[in-house]
Order: C-alpha cells, then sequence, then structure tokens
C-alpha cells in the first residue's frame, strides 16, 4: 500500500512540461485574437506565427492537458471535480470582471460612447477558464450517474 502510495506520488515530467507549453501558450490565444480582429501586423509573417503558437500550444494543449490531470489525478471525485469547476467559473467571472465591467464603467463615466457594450460583449464572451469550469461541472454530474 506504501508503494503504491509512492509511486502515485512522482511527478511525470513530460506531463509538466506540456502543462507549462499550455500555460504559456494562452497568452498567444490573446495575442491572436487581438492582432487578427484589429489586422494589427508589425511584421510579414508575424500572423503565421501567433497563428501556429496559439493553434498549437494554446488553448488545445491547454484542454488536453486539463484531461490528462483529471485521469491521473487521485482527487478526481465527483464532488472534488464539481467544486473545481465551479472554482473555475467563478475565476472567470472574476476575471471578467476586471478586464471588462470596470474599464467599461470608467469608459462610460469619461463618455465614451460603445462602453456598455463593451462591458457586456466581453463579460458573457467565452473564455477557457469559462470553458474548463463547464468541462468539470459536466465531467462530475457523469461520475455520479
Amino acid at each position: 500500500m506504501a508503494e503504491a502510495q509512492i509511486k502515485s506520488s512522482k511527478r511525470i515530467v513530460e506531463l509538466d512540461l506540456a502543462r507549462s507549453l499550455a500555460i504559456m501558450g494562452l497568452p498567444f490565444v490573446h495575442l491572436y485574437e487581438e492582432f487578427e480582429l484589429n489586422e494589427l501586423y508589425v511584421m510579414p509573417g508575424t500572423e503565421s506565427l501567433l497563428e501556429r503558437l496559439a493553434c498549437g500550444f494554446g488553448a488545445n494543449l491547454f484542454m488536453i492537458m486539463m484531461g490528462m490531470n483529471v485521469i491521473f489525478s487521485s482527487r478526481s471525485t465527483a464532488n472534488g471535480l464539481f467544486y473545481r469547476g465551479l472554482r473555475l467559473l467563478l475565476y472567470f467571472f472574476i476575471l471578467n470582471i476586471l478586464r471588462f465591467v470596470l474599464p467599461g464603467l470608467m469608459m462610460s463615466f469619461f463618455g465614451v460612447e460603445d462602453a456598455y457594450f463593451f462591458m457586456l460583449e466581453g463579460f458573457i464572451a467565452s473564455d477557457i477558464l469559462a470553458l474548463a469550469g463547464l468541462s468539470l461541472l459536466i465531467l462530475s454530474f457523469f461520475k455520479k450517474v
């Protein structure tokens, strides 16, 4: 029994490396979105590099690593997944309040015309945290059934 606990507490270096690549790739997803929406390419060929970094090491790898974490985690009970999902959704709402609602209120205070649309669009915009949180909530439901 003690031997099984020792084996389960060892870290898998490859998974840690992939997880760190996924986390480092997430900012490139947001950069790619901003550059794509506003067509802000500083150098020719930059869009291809950003697209490869965002699509290869961004959200896709992050979600795969989240699934691997659920598989290999000893804490992936239905209740544990449910509360982790709720916590991620809470982080999503707090982050969107800080990113969109507070700046939108400041914009409306200074008379910017589309401030309320900016707040609403940003607050309900999808994000990897919302996807991860909802995925964990759904997974916790299926683990109970």
